[in-house]
């Protein structure tokens, strides 16, 4: 085993080592009758089932991960409907965004040529900020997703009002498992895997992705996909 997969077995079974633990305890408390109230055993089982959800959600993003080299040749390529992966990626996150009290908001440009990619990237690539976007903000807070084009690239943008990041932090953002300090302490949620596989995507497409971001007033990533593009993202 080489070193980088070592670190990778490493940080996977720190990830999920913390809610495979809180499962286990919740469910041995309502097992062993220490939660005889209704109530108790219900939040018992909620928490189970959060972090249980959670877990699930770190085993897709492995997933997707370490299934992304091999999947050059299996893509593919199409003319996609860019505002309409949009529209379809927000509605999938309304529930979640409402449960928190996050509004989410779009700015499409009308007349877009076709994007030519594999749906499930697009799907992945778009799924993935937006999840990073709503997860890190307060309630009340904002959430907007823009698609563009122009001078032969379309361009993604998704700002936030939420935490924001850290100034060192924000070179390590697009790194497997790294979640800033401020991260840590506003959820547990996650595992630090999103934001690598946009990245990881992008990387594929030829593209280019950035972020901005100010502590305690939100962030904002660019990505950046060319017309015609090299790799195996589009034909």
């Amino acid at each position: 085993m080489t070193a980088r997969e070592t670190a990778f077995v490493r940080e996977v079974s720190h990830a999920l080592r913390s809610p495979l633990a809180t499962v286990e305890s919740c469910l041995q408390v309502v097992l062993d009758g220490y939660a005889p109230a209704p109530e108790k055993q219900r939040e018992m089982l909620e928490r189970a089932q959060r972090k249980a959800t959670a877990l699930l959600r770190m085993v897709k993003d492995l997933q997707d991960l370490s299934g992304m080299e091999n999947r050059g040749r299996s893509r593919r390529k199409s003319a996609l409907d860019l505002g309409a992966a949009v529209g379809k990626t927000l509605e999938s996150f309304r529930a979640k965004a409402a449960e928190i009290g996050v509004t989410l908001e779009s700015d499409v440009q009308e007349g877009m040529p076709p994007i030519r990619m594999d749906a499930y990237d697009l799907e992945t690539l778009l799924a993935r900020i937006v999840d990073n976007a709503v997860k890190y903000s307060r309630p009340g807070g904002l959430v907007r997703i823009g698609a563009s084009f122009s001078r032969g690239e379309h361009q993604i943008v998704v700002a936030d009002t939420g935490i924001g990041i850290e100034p060192e932090a924000l070179k390590k953002v697009f790194e497997e498992f790294f979640r800033s300090e401020g991260a840590r302490a506003f959820t547990d949620e996650g595992a630090g895997l999103g934001l690598s596989i946009v990245r990881r995507i992008v990387d594929d497409c030829g593209g280019g992705i950035d972020v901005e971001s100010q502590l305690g007033e939100g962030s904002l990533f660019r990505v950046h996909l060319p017309e015609q593009v090299q790799g195996g993202c589009h034909a």
